[in-house]
């Protein structure tokens, strides 16, 4: 089956998938690009949806993101 990337956020399979020449993308990637398509408007209270999970993901990773989405 085609595809562009495959999403995967475990460290292992990130590894593993560009072992494997597969292109990646997380889902705060998934997430981000939506918000530049138009798709949501707006990627913070993802975010901060995803960090009431046990989501492992640093606050200053999640700031860039932010930062990245111009929020």
């Amino acid at each position: 089956m085609p595809c562009d990337f495959i999403i995967v956020d475990d460290l292992a399979a990130r590894k593993l998938a560009k072992k494997l020449g597969l292109s990646i993308k997380g889902t705060v990637g998934v997430l981000l690009n939506a918000k530049q398509n138009g798709i949501i408007p707006l990627l913070r209270p993802y975010i901060e949806l995803i960090q009431q999970t046990n989501f492992r993901l640093s606050q200053q990773l999640a700031e860039q993101f932010i930062k990245d989405a111009g929020e």
